[in-house]
C-alpha cells in the first residue's frame, strides 16, 4: 500500500468532476443568484479571494459521499479529517488543521449552526443535507467571512440548492450493508404560470441495522424551498429538517487494541468482527430480550416533553431504545434523538448597480436529546469458592466476552417481588443486588413498584433566531464597502426525563432540591438536573475591497458581544433561579491581498486575529449559577501565504499556515477552606499549528483525470505552566498549577494526510473512480492540563492508515426517462485501522483506548428522473 500512496503523491493532484463519464461543468447561477451567494454565504474566489480553500461540488456529493455522514468526503481535502466516531449514523466529526469543530465554523447559506453553548455541530441533525446541497465550501483559516465567528481552523460552508427554474423530478432507491435502504424523492415545479415563483421540495426515508452492533439507525428528512423575484427584489424561503432517531456506541466504548482481540461471540449474540463490537463497559451497552419481559416494560409514550410533534407521529410517540432488528428485540440505551427543522427568509435587494441588501432572517426550534443508563453502577457476584466471579450487574454472564446486556435479568429485578424497599437510596459496589426481590417501598405507593435501574433520557432543547443583514456598495470601480449586522437569541433548555421504567412503575428521583424528600417519576417526568442556557448575541461587522484584473485585497473587521446567563428551578429556591448575566466583547480582525503574476500564475496571503468568548460551561460551572468572575476570550493570531497555477489542464494551490492559539480556557474548582466555592482561572496553556497544504487537479484528456491534496502539519502545545494560582472568587486560597505539555503534539487527528484520486471514462456515460486516502503522525488524543510528567512523553501515535474507496455510475436514456446507476465499494480492501483513539497512562498501544474504523461497506442506487 505504501508503493501505491507513492504512486498518488507523485502522479496525481487534486478533485475533478465527472458525472458519470462526463466532465462535469460545474451549472453557473444566473447573474442575481451570483450576487446573492457573494453577499449571503461570503463564498471565496479563485484567484480573487486571498484564503485556502477547496470545493466540493453537487457531483462530488452525489458520486462519492453514498449515503455517509456530510463530513466524510471533507477527509478528501487538505488538512481535514473526518471521522464516523463510534459509527453510529449522524455520530461523525471533523477536524480541520488539528482544530476541533468546536473550533470550525459551519455555515448553512452563510447562517452559522455551531452549538451556541458550547461550539459543537451534531452532523445527525443535518441527515439528508447532502441530497439537497449545491456545493460545499471548506475555507481552512480564518476564512473569508465577515463574521466574527470562531473560525480557528476553518469554515465548513454548505449551500442548498435554490429553487430549480425547470420542471423535473426524480427519485431515488438506496441500498446497501447492514440492511441499508434510503429512499428519495424530489420534484421541482419550475415557474408557475402567469408569475415567476418556483419551488422544489425533497423527501427521504433511511432505515439500516448499522454497521455497529446496535447502532440501528430511522430517520427522515424533508427540504423546501420557493423563489419569487420581482424588479430588484428577490425572495426566497428555505425549509430543512431531519427528525431521526439512532443507536449509538459511546465514548466509554472504546478498548485497548488487546481488549478487542480478546471479545469472544456467541452464536445470535454480537457479531464476529471485532470493529462492530458495543461492548457494555461502564454503562452503556445493548442486547436482547424476549416477549415476556418486552410485556413486563409498560411500553408507553416516552417521549414526554422532549419529542416535537412531528417527530412523535413519525415514531409513534416513543424513544426507540427498544428495536426489533433481525426478528429480535434490541435495547440499546445510547439511543440519539432530534430534530432541528430550520427555517430562513433571504431577501436580497438591488437598490442600484452600485449597491445591494441581503437579508436573512432565520430560526431553529431542535428538541430531542440522547438516552443513557441511570443507577446502572454495582457489582453482582456468582458462583462459588474459587469459581466466583465479579461483574458488572447488568453484563450477561451467559454472554461475559460478548458483553452484551442482560436486559431480561435488569427487567426482571425492577419487577420481581413484593418484599419491602431497604431504607437506603444509595448503590453501593460491594453490595449484591440491591434490594433485590424488594419492590415495594410504602414511603411513595403501597402497591406500585419502584424501579431499581431505568433508561433515561438527556433532553437539549433549543430555540433560535437570528439575522444577518448585510449592504453592500461600489465606491468606485475598484473599491467596494460593506457592512452589517449579526445578531441571534438563543435559550437551551436541558433536563433529564425517566424514558423507560424496565418493569417497575416508578422511579425515585432527590436531585429536586425543592422536594428533599424525594419525588415520584413516571414516564416523562424531570429528573437530575433542570436548567436553561441563554445566550445573546449582538455583532456588527465592516469590510473594505479593492479589486483589479491584477490585484484584489481586502480589509475587515467584526465586533460582537456575547451575552450569557442561567435559569435552574431544580437547585434554587423560586424567586432565586436566574443568575446573573455575563458579558464577553470579541472580534475578528483581517486583512489580505491577491495578487495574480499572469494569466495562470497568482500569489496570496492573509493575516488576522480573533477574541472569542469563553464557552457557557466555562463561565457558569459546576452546573450551578455561580458566574466565572475571571473568565476570559481565547485569542487567536494566524497568517498564510499561497501560491498557484491554473491552466484548462492543470490546477494546483499550495499555501503555508500559522495559528497560534492563546490562553485556552482552563478552569479548576475545588471546595475552599471556608466550605464555599473557589474558581481557579489558569492562563498560559497554548498551541501553535503550522503546515503545508497542496491542492491540485491534472486532466490528461477525456478518458483520464487525476487529483491529490497533500497536507503536512506540525501542531504542538506551546508553553509549561507552573504557578500558584490565587482563587479567582473569594481571593483567599490557592492552587498549585502544573502543566508540562510544552512541545507535545496536538491529537485526535492525523497530522499527515494524502489523497489521491484517479478519474476514468472507458465508454461513454460510464465513470469509474478510486479514491486513496493515507494518514500518518495521528496522535492519540489527551488534555494537555492532565500532563504533569516534566518527561513530556507524547501521547501514543496510530499506527497509519491507507484506505481504498471504489465508485462508479453510469447513466442511460430510456424513454422519456433518465436511468442513473450508482455503485460504491467503501473500504475496498477492508482494512482493519484504528480511526479515533484516547491516550493512556503510559501512553503506548497497551493503554491506550481506540475505536476502529469501519470496515468494507458497499451501497448501490437506482436514479429515475423524470
Amino acid at each position: 500500500m505504501k508503493k501505491f500512496s507513492v504512486f498518488f503523491l507523485l502522479a496525481s493532484m487534486s478533485a475533478t468532476f465527472l458525472v458519470f463519464g462526463q466532465e462535469e461543468k460545474v451549472e453557473e447561477p444566473k447573474e442575481m443568484e451570483l450576487e446573492e451567494i457573494s453577499v449571503i454565504a461570503n463564498r471565496a474566489k479563485a484567484r480573487e479571494t486571498p484564503v485556502a480553500f477547496s470545493n466540493v461540488s453537487k457531483s462530488d456529493l452525489s458520486n462519492r459521499l453514498a449515503s455517509r455522514d456530510l463530513p466524510m468526503i471533507l477527509s478528501e481535502t487538505p488538512s481535514v479529517y473526518a471521522s464516523m466516531s463510534g459509527g453510529g449514523s449522524g455520530d461523525s466529526r471533523v477536524n480541520v488543521r488539528g482544530f476541533n469543530q468546536r473550533n470550525v465554523a459551519v455555515l448553512i447559506n452563510g447562517v452559522p449552526v455551531n452549538d451556541m453553548e458550547n461550539g459543537w455541530v451534531y452532523w445527525s441533525n443535518w441527515d439528508g443535507m447532502s441530497d439537497v446541497t449545491n456545493s460545499i465550501q471548506v475555507q481552512r483559516g480564518l476564512g473569508a467571512s465577515n463574521l466574527a465567528v470562531a473560525s480557528v481552523g476553518g469554515t465548513i460552508n454548505v449551500l442548498t440548492s435554490a429553487a430549480n427554474m425547470e420542471k423535473g423530478g426524480t427519485f431515488k432507491q438506496e441500498f446497501g450493508s447492514q440492511n441499508f435502504l434510503k429512499t428519495t424523492l424530489s420534484y421541482s415545479t419550475g415557474k408557475l404560470d402567469n408569475n415567476d415563483i418556483a419551488a422544489s421540495f425533497l423527501l427521504q426515508k433511511k432505515t439500516g441495522n448499522g454497521y455497529v452492533d446496535g447502532t440501528w439507525t430511522d430517520a427522515h428528512s424533508y427540504f423546501f424551498t420557493a423563489n419569487k423575484p420581482f424588479g430588484g427584489h428577490s425572495f426566497d424561503f428555505t425549509l430543512l429538517g431531519a427528525p431521526q432517531q439512532h443507536g449509538q456506541r459511546d465514548e466509554d466504548n472504546k478498548h485497548t487494541i488487546r481488549d478487542w482481540e480478546s471479545f469472544d461471540y456467541h452464536t445470535g449474540y454480537g457479531s464476529p468482527d471485532n470493529r462492530k463490537v458495543n461492548r457494555g463497559s461502564t454503562g452503556s451497552g445493548w442486547g436482547y430480550i424476549g416477549d415476556t419481559a418486552r410485556d413486563l416494560m409498560k411500553e408507553g409514550s416516552y417521549g414526554g416533553e422532549s419529542m416535537d410533534f412531528i417527530s412523535s407521529a413519525l415514531f409513534g410517540g416513543n424513544i426507540q431504545s427498544l428495536k426489533k432488528v433481525g426478528g429480535k428485540w434490541l435495547i440499546n440505551n445510547r439511543t440519539n434523538y432530534y430534530h432541528k427543522p430550520v427555517y430562513n427568509l433571504n431577501w436580497y435587494w438591488k437598490i442600484n448597480d452600485k449597491t445591494k441588501l441581503s437579508t436573512i432572517l432565520y430560526g431553529s426550534n431542535g428538541r430531542g436529546g440522547g438516552t443513557g443508563p441511570l443507577n446502572s453502577r454495582g457489582y453482582t457476584k456468582w458462583g462459588d469458592g474459587d469459581k466466583e466471579k465479579k461483574r458488572w450487574k447488568y453484563i450477561n454472564p451467559k454472554h461475559e466476552d460478548d458483553g452484551t446486556y442482560d436486559w431480561e435479568d435488569m427487567i426482571h429485578w425492577n419487577h420481581d417481588g413484593d418484599g419491602t424497599w431497604a431504607d437506603t437510596d444509595v448503590v453501593e459496589s460491594d453490595k449484591v443486588r440491591w434490594n433485590e426481590g424488594k419492590t415495594i417501598d410504602p414511603r411513595f405507593s403501597k402497591s406500585e413498584k419502584r424501579s431499581k435501574y431505568i433508561i433515561r433520557a438527556s433532553v437539549n432543547h433549543h430555540n433560535w433566531y437570528g439575522i444577518v443583514s448585510s449592504l453592500n456598495h461600489l465606491l468606485t470601480d475598484q473599491i467596494t464597502l460593506s457592512g452589517g449586522i449579526d445578531a441571534r437569541a438563543y435559550s437551551g433548555i436541558h433536563y433529564r426525563e425517566v424514558q423507560n421504567l424496565l418493569g417497575g412503575d416508578y422511579y425515585v428521583d432527590y436531585s429536586d432540591k425543592n422536594v428533599p424528600d424525594g419525588k415520584v417519576a413516571k414516564v416523562g417526568d424531570k429528573i437530575a438536573y433542570f436548567n436553561t442556557g441563554y445566550n445573546k448575541w449582538i455583532g456588527a461587522f465592516g469590510q473594505t475591497e479593492y479589486k483589479t484584473d491584477t490585484l484584489s485585497a481586502f480589509g475587515s473587521l467584526a465586533f460582537s458581544n456575547t451575552q450569557y446567563q442561567r435559569e435552574d428551578p431544580f437547585n434554587y429556591k423560586l424567586g432565586n433561579e436566574m443568575s446573573e448575566s455575563a458579558n464577553f466583547p470579541g472580534y475578528a480582525a483581517k486583512v489580505g491581498a491577491n495578487y495574480n503574476v499572469n494569466s495562470q500564475i497568482n500569489v496570496f496571503g492573509n493575516i488576522g486575529s480573533l477574541s472569542i468568548a469563553p464557552n457557557f460551561r466555562n463561565v457558569y460551572l459546576n452546573y450551578n449559577n455561580t458566574v466565572n468572575p475571571e473568565a476570559k476570550n481565547e485569542k487567536v493570531a494566524a497568517f498564510e501565504l499561497g501560491t498557484g497555477y491554473h491552466s484548462s489542464k492543470f490546477i494546483m494551490d499550495v499555501d503555508y499556515y500559522h495559528t497560534i492559539w492563546q490562553d485556552k480556557a482552563l478552569v479548576r474548582t475545588s471546595e475552599g477552606k471556608d466550605g464555599g466555592l473557589n474558581i481557579y482561572n489558569v492562563q498560559g496553556l497554548n498551541a501553535n499549528h503550522s503546515g503545508i497544504e497542496f491542492d491540485g487537479l491534472f486532466i490528461l484528456n477525456e478518458l483520464v483525470s487525476l487529483g491529490s491534496s497533500i497536507s503536512i502539519g506540525n501542531w504542538v502545545w506551546s508553553g509549561d505552566v507552573a504557578a500558584a494560582v490565587t482563587d479567582d472568587y473569594g481571593r483567599k486560597d490557592t492552587y498549585d498549577v502544573k502543566i508540562y505539555s510544552d512541545g507535545l503534539h496536538v491529537g485526535n487527528a492525523p497530522q499527515t494526510q494524502i489523497s489521491g484520486r484517479i478519474n476514468l471514462t472507458p465508454i461513454s456515460d460510464l465513470g469509474i473512480t478510486g479514491v486513496f486516502k493515507y494518514f500518518d503522525n495521528h496522535y492519540a488524543a489527551f488534555d494537555p492540563e492532565n500532563r504533569n510528567d516534566k518527561k513530556r512523553k507524547d501521547a501514543h501515535k496510530l499506527d497509519s492508515v491507507s484506505l481504498l474507496d471504489l465508485h462508479a455510475g453510469y447513466s442511460m436514456e430510456l424513454a422519456s426517462y433518465n436511468l442513473i446507476f450508482g455503485l460504491h465499494v467503501l473500504n475496498l480492501l477492508d482494512a482493519a485501522y484504528a480511526s479515533d483513539g484516547i491516550d493512556g497512562k503510559k501512553h503506548n498501544a497497551e493503554t491506550t483506548k481506540i475505536f476502529y474504523g469501519l470496515g468494507r461497506r458497499i451501497n448501490g442506487s437506482v436514479s429515475v428522473q423524470f
